[in-house]
Order: structure tokens, then C-alpha cells, then sequence
């Protein structure tokens, strides 16, 4: 790995996850009352495919919460708010997962930071994880992905325990 893709990776993993570290301002607005605040986790609610063996292996290794008493909608939700106020936008997003987009302007080469949210219904609830990705020249046949979860798990680990909360809490 030579030094200047080590420097942009560790510049890309600091850009993507300098927002973990501070609260974005209040809109002073309660949060919106519904079905989908305060009603317990239904985690056998899911009608989505398994996961797929490698998903599963690599969620082990990645900064996981447990999240109880609340929705997975509710959840997403509060994930889809937070990220999309730091100029990130949603690439897909599924009854348990949601995946967001941000271009990295001042690379070299096209560059992409992805991260990926996956809630893993538990008996008491959902586990919550988070991968953290770099893509060059996405969607080209030069296209390369690299994990930088390792890089940035003390980040993600702060960041997804505020989702333990409802969302009104840590906004």
C-alpha cells in the first residue's frame, strides 16, 4: 500500500466520520409522535432475504449496538435524518438495511465514501452494525472497494449508541 493511499484513506475516514463527533443543532421541534417512536422492536417482523454467509462474517468484525424498544423503521429513520443532515444521500435502503452515498471532492481520483447500516433482529430487540467504505472510480470497470470500518470503529461505536435513544434524545 503506498503512502498516498494510505494519507487519503485515513483523510477519507476522517472527512466521513468527522460529523460522529458533534451533535447537528436542534430544530427545536419535538419529534414527530406515531406508531413508530416509542412501539417495542417486533424483530421476527422481517420478510427480507437472509443474510448472505460473507455479510454475516463481516458483520462480526464491525461495531455493533443492541437497540431495544425500538422499531426498525424508527431506527432507520433516525439514521436516515442524521446522515442525510451531513450531505450524505441514500443509496438503498430495505426494511433492515440502508446504505448512504457522499462524493469525496478533493481526491485525486473519483472517489466515494459509502457506509452500510445493518439491523440483525435479536430476541430483545436489533443489533445494529455499520461498514464504512471507500470506492474509486465508482461504477467503472476500474471500480475498487475498500473496507475502512477497521479505521474508523471508534467513531462508528460512538455513533451508533446514539441510536439506542429515541431520536428527540441525542438531536
Amino acid at each position: 500500500m503506498t503512502t498516498a493511499y494510505k494519507l487519503m484513506t485515513v483523510a477519507l475516514a476522517g472527512i466521513l466520520l468527522s460529523a460522529c463527533g458533534t451533535v447537528p443543532p436542534s430544530s427545536g421541534k419535538p419529534a414527530p409522535a406515531g406508531p413508530t417512536g416509542s412501539a417495542p422492536a417486533t424483530p421476527g417482523d422481517t420478510t427480507e432475504p437472509p443474510l448472505a454467509e460473507t455479510e454475516i462474517q463481516q458483520l462480526k468484525t464491525a461495531p455493533t449496538v443492541l437497540i431495544e424498544g425500538r422499531t426498525a423503521e424508527a431506527i432507520l429513520d433516525d439514521i436516515e435524518q442524521y446522515r442525510t443532515s451531513r450531505g450524505m444521500t441514500v443509496a438503498a435502503r430495505s426494511k433492515t438495511r440502508i446504505e448512504f452515498v457522499a462524493g469525496i471532492v478533493k481526491a485525486k481520483r473519483p472517489t466515494q465514501a459509502r457506509i452500510r447500516y445493518v439491523l440483525v433482529p435479536v430476541k430483545n430487540g436489533f443489533n445494529l452494525s455499520a461498514r464504512v467504505f471507500q470506492v474509486s472510480y465508482p461504477g467503472t470497470g476500474r471500480e475498487k472497494v475498500a473496507d475502512i470500518t477497521a479505521e474508523v470503529a471508534d467513531r462508528l461505536g460512538t455513533e451508533l449508541t446514539r441510536y439506542t435513544q429515541s431520536g428527540g434524545a441525542w438531536r
